[in-house]
């Protein structure tokens, strides 16, 4: 007889996300692809196919134990087996690994902290945080992500949660209004119930635009009155849905920074030291000028007919002739070489 092999390492339905719901004493499960789960529940994917890697419910996928029909009737109400599936796929818990676990929920935070750096901006600068930012700031604020929810919605939480320990605030939309001029007056008192800020403001042949900047939350309001006070005639149009300066919020938005080193008299916050005419708040090392151009032209001046009245009398002494006035006899210290400080702000 022609024997068959049979390997013996082979272990079915192991590399899968198990879903499980358990109703009226009894455990339904069902095996999908690692993954599809979420893509599911945030209607990304609609296809039943695509997610399950095997039709039929199971009471225990490990073991490939299938459930009895009567158990499902009972618990479900039905016998139709796309109806239960979609049922414990909304409800059920999905059953991974620690690990996975810790994967899953580490890149749901990264979205997250994705949306909240793309629809935000610092308060002070009007420039986006750095998505690493945020996520320091979620992550020592304890914010906790939920694996069932959408990260768009938890986007929404984690940018009140922020409020707390960063100059945050959500980033305005640039909405381009047109409508009747008779309108113009009632959009007018529109906008600034609203707070909306106008940007410009022109006649049209007959018609009134405006391009405005309104916080997100305002944006169905307006909408929902330019209809209804133009009876639909008006239009409404989302220029930009996210108004930011160029760059990424620095550190130095959010808390203290160093002084910066640079010409000038007024200095930055902080202190620093530097080479030059005057640096911040601190105390500045340089050659030639002193730190600072009233103070270090008086101190120029002071040490240099210093050193001439030295200078003289030693010549003087010697019985050598010297002009006073020329630069050519006088030793290099005397040309203004030394250490000045001094305070510029």
């Amino acid at each position: 007889m022609a024997q068959h092999f049979t390997p013996v390492n082979q272990k079915p339905l192991t590399n899968v996300a198990v879903v499980r719901l358990k109703r009226a004493g009894k455990r339904f499960e069902i095996a999908c692809y690692p993954n599809k789960v979420q893509d599911w529940r945030n209607k990304i994917e609609t296809n039943l196919d695509e997610v399950l890697q095997t039709e039929g419910v199971f009471m225990n996928v490990s073991k490939a134990v299938l459930a009895k029909k009567e158990d499902i009737k009972k618990a479900f109400d039905t016998e139709d087996t796309d109806s239960v599936i979609k049922q414990i796929l909304e409800k059920g818990e999905l059953q991974v690994s620690e690990k996975e676990r810790d994967k899953q929920l580490d890149a749901m935070l990264k979205d997250i902290c994705a949306i909240v750096s793309e629809k935000c901006v610092n308060r002070e600068t009007k420039r986006p945080f750095p998505v690493s930012m945020v996520e320091r700031a979620l992550r020592e604020l304890h914010f906790s992500v939920n694996p069932n929810r959408n990260t768009k919605q938890q986007a929404l939480e984690a940018i009140k949660l922020l409020k707390k320990q960063l100059p945050i605030e959500r980033a305005q939309m640039r909405l381009e209004l047109l409508i009747a001029s008779k309108h113009a007056h009632e959009v007018k008192k529109l906008l600034a119930t609203t707070k909306a800020a106008v940007e410009k403001e022109q006649q049209l042949e007959g018609d009134h635009e405006f391009i405005v900047l309104v916080d997100p939350g305002a944006f169905r309001t307006i909408d929902d009155t330019v209809k209804a006070i133009s009876k639909g005639q008006g239009s409404l149009r989302v220029l930009d849905l996210s108004v930011t300066e160029e760059g990424d919020a620095s550190i130095a938005a959010v808390g203290g920074t160093d002084g910066e080193e640079g010409e000038g008299n007024t200095g930055k916050k902080g202190k620093g030291k530097g080479k030059g005419k005057g640096k911040g708040k601190g105390k500045g090392k340089g050659k030639g000028k002193a730190a600072t151009e009233q103070e270090g032209k008086k101190a120029s001046s002071r040490r240099k007919g210093q050193e001439l009245d030295d200078l003289e009398a030693n010549l003087n002494n010697l019985g050598v002739a010297s002009d006073s006035d020329s630069d050519s006899d006088m030793p290099a210290s005397a040309k203004g070489k030394g250490k000045g400080k001094g305070k510029g702000k």
